[in-house]
């Protein structure tokens, strides 16, 4: 196997080169007066990959080390590939401009660039900023380390770690979609007889496939660069999840968000009190306590009686407040500590509302079995005193980032995002006809899948849908994906437990006879999915934090909700049927009982209260 450095330094040696060329074409470029549209946009495309390759010469050798031979060489792979475009592109520049003198294009070969050769115009763009994401995506994460090392605060490490997870993860999106779009012309250009009225009419066919291919090896390096560059990041992320649960944190919260189920009478009443406790309390060396943000629903609730709780309290106006969905949106750094009254239900609710990054969670039990809440509220007092005044322990959980992209959309759309803590579910829609979904994982096939559905959990929704289902549960420290299938039609179909770092990918067949439904966290979102439809499916940037009352609560929690210890053997004495006692009853074995079915399937959105 090469050694790093020796491969840091073949970058080396062809980074200028590769400045070269790309300034070359620049300047031919910038020579051509009102050059159109396409060609003019290449100029910040060459402007930018310039300034990432004057950067490249400020990585390390030894940060080229810790990297490894795989994205030292993805990357010397990227600026050869770039090089190689921009002088060909320079070429076929000057054939293009044979008609036109002194840098001014004539009507003929204006209209030759601008309605005939956009292919290779989009074609050398997209390879240019393929290069630009590569060698970026290597600089960052070869500092990374370094930043971590000198990083004095946790937020500037969730920061960094976020930053870069949430790169790395468009990166990989753009790189999967163009390299389907390469394959599907790839099959197209296959066989089809090139004549003069196509794009590439000034090419030979095999020329184009080979052009192709070489673009499509280009992309698939890339690809390997960014799946490494994603462990490096995930591997620092988990280092840090677990250095987070096992220490205490102390952090002082001054607007603390509560969220509850306003059409519950009871609960609403006691947000009330958990909300004028909060704002009566000393805190901070003030005589007041927290801002307290609650639901725009409650400020016209007569169970809430938000006007007498401020004609009592004066002081309390400019404390109490509403959050909105905007809110949670755009400004989370806004709420220090989120509070959920109504069990996992409102804990889900969060997570719905926090789509991006997400504040701390302290969730209530409201008495039903829950996994993600686990402090009583007979004690809040107690609960909350320790986490705004003590320290906490926290845990970063595992969530979803889901992309629906439509078939026939322009390959620039974007598509559609939800960030889910429990799982997704794909599953067949209103035709009974059975649901044939193509599973992707890293842009390669993995199986069919012929069955009612499959439920893509996390491992915090291992005790959701995914247990009813006959799914395994996994510790929410495990860094993985659980594939569980729903009625699967073949008996050799089983639940999966895959990578987190794989991309996956379910498409619905463009020959499909049915439609199918995508589902997140319960029935949130609920999207329909035609034929030719497909759902991308990683882990997300955005972890979701829970506060914990201690560390290694989760086999607690399992044990009390799932009821572990129920069934445990007991010796018993026997009583011995006395002579003449012909009660047939006494021999019956009582058969009517019940089973626990864990938690309930994840809940739906907070309905308004009536």
């Amino acid at each position: 196997m090469a050694d790093p450095l020796s491969v840091a330094g073949g970058i080396v040696g062809i980074v200028a080169p590769a400045l070269h060329g790309t300034r070359l074409l620049l300047h031919d470029i910038q020579n051509i007066a009102d050059a159109p549209k396409a060609v003019a946009s290449l100029t910040d495309d060459l402007q930018s990959v310039g300034i990432t390759l004057e950067a490249l010469k400020t990585v390390k050798d030894s940060e080229w080390k810790s990297l490894g031979v795989e994205v030292a060489h993805g990357s010397e792979l990227a600026i050869a590939a770039c090089t190689k475009a921009c002088e060909k592109f320079r070429s076929d520049l000057k054939h293009w401009t044979r008609h036109s003198e002194d840098g001014k294009l004539s009507w003929w070969d204006r209209t030759n660039i601008g309605f005939f050769k956009q292919l290779t115009i989009k074609s050398l763009s997209e390879q240019l900023q393929n290069c630009k994401i590569t060698i970026s995506m290597t600089i960052n994460i070869a500092t990374l380390k370094s930043s971590l090392r000198h990083s004095a605060t946790t937020d500037d490490i969730k920061s960094n770690l976020a930053s870069n997870e949430r790169n790395i993860t468009g990166a990989i999106l753009a790189t999967e979609k163009r390299i389907v779009e390469i394959g599907e012309r790839l099959q197209q250009l296959s066989v089809a007889n090139l004549t003069p009225g196509h794009v590439e009419a000034d090419y030979d066919k095999a020329k184009v496939l080979s052009e192709i291919k070489e673009e499509q090896a280009v992309l698939e390096s890339s690809r390997g660069v960014f799946k490494t560059l994603q462990a490096t990041v995930t591997e620092s992320s988990s280092a840090y999840r677990e250095q987070l649960g096992k220490k205490p944190l102390k952090f002082p919260a001054r607007n603390v968000m509560i969220i509850t189920k306003v059409q519950d009478i009871q609960l609403v009443a006691l947000t009330r009190e958990v909300a004028e406790w909060l704002m009566r309390t000393p805190r901070h060396n003030s005589d007041l306590g927290v801002d307290v943000y609650v639901d725009p629903r409650l400020r016209t609730s007569k169970y809430f009686n938000a006007t007498g709780l401020i004609d009592s309290h004066p002081r309390f106006e400019h404390m109490l407040k509403y959050w909105s969905p905007d809110l949670c949106w755009n400004s989370p750094h806004k709420i220090d500590l989120v509070l959920t009254l109504g069990g996992d239900e409102a804990v889900l609710f969060a997570s719905w509302l926090f789509q991006h990054i997400v504040p701390p969670i302290l969730g209530f039990s409201d008495g039903s079995p829950g996994f993600l809440s686990n402090f009583e509220f007979d004690r809040y007092k107690e609960h909350l005193n320790n986490v705004i005044d003590a320290s906490v322990y926290v845990y970063l959980h595992m969530r979803f980032t889901c992309t629906v992209f439509r078939d026939g959309a322009a390959p620039e759309a974007e598509g559609e995002h939800w960030e889910v803590l429990n799982e997704v579910v794909i599953k067949r829609g209103p035709r009974s006809s059975v649901s044939d979904f193509e599973l992707y994982g890293d842009n390669d096939l993995l199986t069919t899948i012929p069955a009612d559905g499959c439920i893509f959990s996390t491992p915090t929704g291992t005790t959701a849908y995914s247990l009813s289902a006959g799914g395994s549960l996994v510790h929410p420290s495990v860094s993985a994906i659980l594939l569980t299938p729903i009625y699967p039609h073949v008996h050799s179909f089983r639940p999966m437990v895959l990578s987190d770092e794989m991309l996956l990918r379910v498409s619905i067949p463009r020959n499909s006879r049915a439609t199918a439904y995508c589902l997140f966290d319960g029935d949130k979102g609920n999207v329909e999915l035609w034929p030719g439809d497909h759902v991308m499916i990683s882990a997300s940037q955005y972890p979701f934090p829970t506060i914990m009352k201690r560390p290694g609560q989760w086999f607690n929690t399992m044990s009390r909700t799932l009821r572990w210890d129920a069934r445990a053997m007991k010796p018993k004495a026997l009583d011995a049927i006395k002579d003449g006692d012909d009660d047939a009853e006494a021999w019956d074995f009582n058969l009517d009982f019940s089973i626990n079915e864990g938690q309930q399937n994840s809940a739906s959105a907070i309905p308004e209260e009536t």
